[in-house]
């Protein structure tokens, strides 16, 4: 590039910042510095639930369906002004939408996410140039079967690549979630607060999401949010910025409660007795993560270790199935000596339990401590001999419904004339 162009571009960029006040970022690092590590921590925390909650991946990926098509149609909205927001319902309710713009928009938004993972290059202005999904530039980069890296779809300005630049330096010592937002308010100003046609924005938004916090970002509603509070013409950065934050922490506080109840169902949560309560609402405000300090080797029984982690007890029914008393009791041995389990009689019925209080000198919740629990000695063969007619986790009675009985009626006869 010749020195005038360069001299061209920087005097354009310097308008572009003049505009909106060079402070900008660092008044909204003061005013917002908390918000940000509060909902960072927030995301950061059912980021590591939805990894570890132990549900199956079709439960997990219908959990994230239903948003991330709406996130699709709010995006069309956004990049195609010949979209109105009043074929979102019908495309919602659809699989394929009637309408050829809202289809052709969000096909490439769905496939440019699934690039995503191709991305290897982490220049801002190289991943501008390949985060679009083109058929053209996929069918022209087919013949490389061995490249992990994007087909280039789009060619970066010059004078968008010099505000790219500036970033390393605009955000220098700020957290990530404030970069990423930050850069994306830049962006738009640059883009002269208009979504219209400008897909990579949006898209570089979800990418960065995407690698800071995993596939939660799916369930992010921010188009929804972007196409209310920031295609002004003229955009307040306080309150742009206070509208994403929002958004956020109301989507985070939804997933909670949806996990919530899909893992209750998972576990029959209604059906479990006050202790199986107490350890399951106690691993899961854990996100799942136990720091139980075991040596996997003195432990023969994995499905043991595998049951404290994913419910918080160990079901007598599970373990009947197994025909290696010895090798259980050997097991379950280690983990009361180590007091991870601990045995208690709840209703009449012996059970194993993880001990909530096992790890309190690292300040583990004693909110979940069963106060009622029973302080009596309870052996392990207690626990193996006891003879249970009925599961620890009882079975609600089916309640059977008589079938109608059809009324028969009589057949007239017929009158003979012989």
């Amino acid at each position: 590039m010749n020195i005038d162009l360069k001299l061209d571009l920087s005097k354009r960029i310097l308008c572009h910042r003049a505009m909106r006040d060079h402070l900008i970022f660092e008044q909204l690092h003061k005013i917002f510095s908390n918000d940000f590590k509060l909902v960072n921590e927030e995301l950061e925390s059912i980021s590591s639930l939805f990894k570890n909650i132990p549900l199956n991946e079709t439960f997990k990926r219908n959990f994230l369906e239903k948003t991330y098509k709406k996130k699709s149609a709010y995006y069309a909205c956004l990049v195609n002004s010949n979209i109105d927001t009043l074929l979102i319902p019908e495309y919602l309710e659809t699989k394929l939408s009637r309408n050829i713009l809202i289809k052709k928009e969000t096909e490439q938004y769905f496939k440019s996410i699934d690039n995503f993972r191709l991305h290897t290059i982490q220049n801002t202005s190289s991943i501008y140039e390949c985060i679009l999904f083109s058929e053209e530039a996929e069918q022209n980069n087919s013949f490389d079967l061995f490249s992990n890296q994007a087909p280039e779809s789009a060619s970066c300005p010059e004078d968008l690549k010099l505000v790219f630049e500036q970033w390393a330096e605009d955000f220098k010592g700020y957290s990530p979630l404030e970069t990423i937002l930050f850069s994306v308010l830049d962006w738009h100003a640059f883009n002269k607060f208009s979504f219209s046609n400008k897909r990579q924005i949006l898209l570089y938004l979800n990418y960065q999401l995407w690698k800071q916090y995993g596939n939660i970002f799916q369930k992010l509603d921010l188009e929804s949010s972007l196409y209310q509070n920031w295609t002004l013409e003229t955009l307040d950065p306080i309150k742009a910025i206070k509208s994403l934050l929002t958004s956020i922490q109301e989507d985070v506080v939804a997933m909670k409660v949806e996990l919530r109840e899909l893992y209750n169902e998972q576990i029959n949560f209604k059906r479990l007795n006050s202790k199986q309560k107490i350890v399951s609402n106690f691993i899961f405000s854990k996100n799942f993560k136990l720091n139980l300090n075991i040596d996997s080797g003195s432990i023969a029984n994995n499905s043991i270790i595998k049951q404290i982690q994913n419910k918080g007890f160990v079901d007598f029914f599970e373990l009947s199935h197994h025909t290696d008393i010895l090798q259980q009791k050997k097991s379950i041995s280690v983990l009361m000596e180590s007091e991870v389990l601990e045995l208690s009689k709840i209703e009449g019925i012996v059970g194993l339990y993880l001990n909530t209080s096992f790890n309190n000198k690292k300040n583990n919740l004693y909110k979940f401590q069963n106060v009622r629990s029973n302080e009596n000695n309870i052996k392990i063969d207690e626990f193996f001999n006891q003879s249970i007619s009925n599961p620890i986790v009882p079975i609600e009675k089916l309640i059977v419904t008589p079938e109608p009985v059809l009324e028969v009626k009589a057949k007239r006869q017929k009158a003979f004339f012989g």
